[in-house]
């Protein structure tokens, strides 16, 4: 997990809600009244027109990033070009908050 010094961070400490694919188009038309915006990225990187649309709420909400498709500590080698699109995602997002979820699965060694 890494924080990032925005500012907008303060502005968290209202109640967020998960932006799901299915409800950008009416949070974007109209801006509720919500602390932040969870997202998980890998649904945006997939649709050019909701990371546009993902794009234009990040300027008015702090987002939180929540990715579920790394790779980093799994039996497989790490997904470079998953990480880069990452990378490319959050910073033009400029989120407040990145985390993600380790693989369920190991190999002896890797803990």
């Amino acid at each position: 997990m890494a924080i990032t010094n925005d500012a907008r961070l303060r502005l968290a400490k209202r109640t967020g809600i998960g932006l799901r694919l299915p409800h950008i188009a009416e949070v974007v038309a109209t801006r509720p009244p919500v602390g932040w915006l969870e997202i998980h990225p890998e649904n945006f990187l997939a649709n050019p027109h909701a990371l546009e649309l993902l794009a234009d709420l990040a300027r008015d909400y702090p987002v939180s990033v929540h990715t579920v498709g790394i790779s980093i500590g799994s039996a497989d080698d790490i997904d470079r070009t998953h990480l880069t699109r990452l990378r490319a995602l959050v910073d033009r997002l400029n989120p407040a908050l990145v985390s993600g979820h380790l693989p369920g699965r190991f190999t002896a060694g890797t803990i």
